[in-house]
């Protein structure tokens, strides 16, 4: 079946470590969670207004028509492009780092000059600040929260009726800025490449730091584990480890024989069973988490990229964007089984060569 047909309901991809501004890392993990329209009401602590390595298995790319509609929902040339058709103008944002589709619109992250901030957008209207000016934000998997920093502070705050109110606060270090979430904790991350977790719920906030100079690839399903990159016999080949988030990021779990380049660029599947990661430059590899700290098949071929933030159309299909003004698809059951027609690529209309094409995750399951 080709991917552009495909109607099951996209979850949110974990994506690599940034939504706190420019040369920040971030991602965002797999959830469900629809979004009121906003108010303009203003929350606490923020203001609104190696060598490649040979793989196993091949990888053919079949081109589709070019009048066949996209499968995911993208931002191209300063616009949010909808996979029904629509568009609407993101101007008034400026920089788009991140834009995720909910129930009932979409949730945008800005960068400029400022700081980073939240967007609500609904359907036929126009952007609705909920966050600015802020030194950088994370959003929950859930839609439901968002973690930020100002003013020397950690913020949680909750998403609902359109507007973010604080739940939590924290004093943080000058650059501890929040990545991302695991299960209850807000992952954060320092500018020289330091990791620690928040959880909110405690009394204080004492970070235990640990550095992972090349970065988080996501959370695990299960609450508490990120997947990372550790550092391995060389600088040009780094271990992959499971970290537990619970108990100041100690490795539970490390392997240092996977093809991987340094940098945690790529994405966990839903349900946690599948990373794809950044194996070479502008070269993909598919890795069985079930089997990657054990025995297990080499790592496989899965075409070009990783690129930009993807979206899960289900747990065996991605779709991000590929070299030029195309989408990728894969379907990693097809690809784990050497079946050569495991990926896709889908032009953009409208695209420019300036701007890369962003895909548009949803925070709906």
């Amino acid at each position: 079946m080709a991917c552009a047909l495909l109607t099951t309901i996209a979850v949110a991809s974990v994506i690599r470590l940034g939504d706190g501004g420019p040369d920040r890392p971030y991602f965002v993990g797999e959830g469900s969670q629809e979004q009121p329209s906003p108010d303009t009401s203003s929350p606490v602590g923020g203001q609104y207004a190696t060598d490649p390595v040979a793989l196993a298995g091949s990888v053919d790319q079949e081109l589709m028509s070019k009048g066949a509609s996209l499968p995911v929902d993208v931002v191209v040339a300063g616009e949010l492009r909808t996979s029904t058709g629509g568009s609407i103008s993101l101007a008034v944002i400026g920089a788009v780092a991140k834009a995720y589709r909910s129930a009932r619109g979409w949730l945008v992250v800005g960068s400029r000059a400022g700081g980073a901030s939240l967007w609500f957008v609904a359907e036929g209207g126009q952007p609705q600040p909920l966050l600015t000016g802020v030194d950088g934000l994370a959003l929950a998997p859930d839609g439901l929260r968002v973690a930020w920093r100002a003013a020397a502070k950690l913020y949680l705050g909750t998403v609902t009726a359109g507007r973010v109110e604080t739940i939590g606060e924290a004093a943080s270090e000058a650059d501890g800025v929040p990545v991302g979430f695991v299960g209850t904790g807000v992952l954060v991350a320092s500018a020289d490449d330091r990791y620690a977790v928040w959880w909110p719920h405690l009394n204080t906030y004492v970070p235990t730091w640990r550095h992972l100079p090349s970065g988080v690839y996501g959370a695990l399903p299960d609450g508490r584990t990120l997947l990372a990159q550790t550092p391995g016999g060389s600088p040009a080949q780094p271990c992959l480890a499971k970290l537990d988030a619970t108990a100041g990021l100690a490795v539970r779990a490390q392997t240092c024989d996977i093809p991987l380049n340094p940098g945690a660029v790529g994405w966990l599947s839903p349900d946690g069973k599948w990373l794809i990661a950044e194996g070479a430059v502008d070269a993909a590899v598919l890795v069985d988490l079930t089997d990657a700290f054990g025995d297990r098949r080499p790592a496989l071929n899965a075409g070009p990229g990783p690129y930009g933030p993807a979206a899960w159309l289900d747990a065996r299909t991605v779709v991000h964007a590929g070299p030029g003004h195309e989408l990728v698809c894969l379907h990693l059951d097809r690809l784990a089984e050497g079946k050569r027609d495991a990926l896709e690529r889908i032009p953009v209309p409208g695209a420019v060569a300036s701007e890369p094409v962003l895909v548009v995750p949803r925070l709906v399951g």
